[in-house]
């Protein structure tokens, strides 16, 4: 989060903020309709039609004592810019990033900037493999995905036949709502109750049918402002993706999820499972949610327990909360909440590359352009994770994973936070890994975590006949 960006912005619902209340938005009568992901991403560099072909860059840096700004450029006009959004890399803290190329403008370049000091290289054909190239004492590896090889679909997602569940809730906007995804199988008598990120949504098709042959129901909470939530919501709803001024907010229908989940069977065995903000949230429902004490076993994936920034900036969002706090005993808090602290008018590298190789994603349940991240949002997350560290930690066997290849959080001091949650911790630091841990940018990573996930559960006697 760029804080240092932060600027006021008008109250929710006014004609400059463009959001919507009671389904009535001001400003462009464009965001009262319903989200367009192709209409907003129109004019960027990114086209989510599907007309035009993406292939991936994806790089490594193999030799730097600095970090580098990796972008494409190209000296073509048209439907991309010039230059995607830059990625910065640093040797040894996170090894591979991913930028986006269009197929066919034969001038691509891979763009290398260390210090103020600018290289190119051309782009790999996708038959070239990895290929090396140093800059004095740069040396980086780069390699080109096609756009042909995926990892997961919209047609294996849909094959996985997964049931929905939509939950009312009270006190929320007509378009609001909660959405359980799921699925049982009669001899399963455990259950993983899944809760996904900031502007997430279920769409691991290939993690399915391992985790009900671990003999695991699956059950996914995406909540109102997230995922499956999100469809059907205006325009200006999406682009406050996630917005909450309180996590406690969530727990209506994170416990109605949960209490659905246990009216279907009696299950011995509930794995309680969190990724980025969604681990944060699971955090609270150990501490406050109602079925807490259903709870036999916790998987965090790179959870959400602290920022990733470093500087005045991770400074910045780390005391959020207290500055809202001390602005609103001032009188000048205002619309704070609403003030924006990052707007991705145009696609970064972070969302394209999943939909790319996992167009499963439906740019319908995502906000892949046009996301307002909020100083509401960050000083929530902050209150959140200081009620984290000041709580005793439980005694649920946690399971708690992180990567250096985390392109949200500092994968490498994320691990020092588990020792919050709970005291009966393994942890497991893999390399090379995205920050949702279970959506790689090679298959064979998320195979690797997930074997590692249920062979965790198996020794913790969550297991079922098919078990890893």
């Amino acid at each position: 989060l760029k804080v240092a960006q932060l600027v006021p912005a008008p109250t929710y619902g006014s004609p400059a903020m463009g959001s919507c209340m009671g389904g009535v938005c001001g400003g462009d009568p464009s965001l009262s309709g319903e989200w367009d992901p192709v209409r907003v991403a129109a004019g960027t560099w990114f086209d989510l039609s599907g007309l035009t072909i993406y292939d991936m860059v994806q790089v490594r840096v193999l030799k730097s004592d600095r970090p580098l700004k990796i972008a494409i450029e190209n000296g073509t006009t048209g439907k991309c810019s010039n230059k995607t959004v830059p990625a910065v890399l640093k040797e040894g803290a996170m090894p591979l990033r991913a930028l986006v190329v269009e197929r066919g403008k034969n001038d691509n370049v891979l763009e290398v900037n260390a210090l103020g000091t600018r290289h190119t290289m051309p782009i790999p054909s996708s038959a070239s493999g990895w290929v090396e190239q140093s800059f004095g004492d740069v040396r980086i590896a780069v390699r080109r995905w096609p756009w042909e090889r995926k990892i997961a679909t919209a047609e294996q997602l849909q094959a996985c036949e997964l049931q929905t569940e939509e939950l009312p809730l009270v006190g929320a906007q007509p378009y609001e709502k909660a959405v359980v995804v799921y699925k049982t199988v009669p001899k399963n008598k455990d259950m993983i109750f899944w809760m996904p990120g900031r502007n997430d949504t279920f769409m691991h098709s290939y993690v399915v049918q391992p985790l009900l042959d671990a003999g695991l129901d699956i059950y996914v909470i995406e909540h109102r402002k997230n995922g499956r939530a999100l469809v059907g919501a205006p325009d200006g709803e999406h682009r406050l993706v996630s917005h909450v001024d309180d996590f406690r907010k969530y727990l209506q229908e994170i416990n109605a999820a949960m209490s659905f989940a246990l009216r279907q069977k009696s299950y011995e065995k509930v794995v309680l499972y969190g990724h980025s903000t969604g681990g944060l949230e699971a955090t609270l429902f150990l501490r406050e949610g109602e079925a807490r004490d259903k709870i036999t076993h916790c998987v965090l994936n790179s959870p959400f327990l602290d920022w990733g920034e470093g500087g005045i900036q991770e400074l910045l969002a780390d005391n959020a909360n207290e500055l809202t706090d001390f602005l609103k005993l001032i009188n000048v808090a205002g619309s704070l909440e609403f003030a924006v602290m990052r707007e991705t008018v145009e696609p970064d590298h972070f969302f394209p590359g999943i939909w790319i190789q996992y167009p499963a994603t439906d740019p319908h349940a995502r906000t892949l352009v046009g996301e307002k991240v909020t100083w509401g949002w960050a000083a929530a997350v902050s209150a959140m994770q200081d009620a984290l560290k000041a709580q005793t930690p439980g005694k649920v066997p946690l399971l708690f994973l992180h990567t250096d290849g985390d392109e949200i959080l500092d994968g490498k001091e994320l691990g020092d936070y588990a020792r919050f949650v709970s005291s009966n911790v393994t942890k497991h630091y893999i390399t090379g890994c995205r920050h949702d841990m279970l959506l790689n940018h090679e298959p064979e990573k998320n195979d690797e975590v997930l074997k590692l996930i249920l062979g965790w559960l198996s020794k913790e006697g969550v297991k079922g006949p098919g078990s890893w």
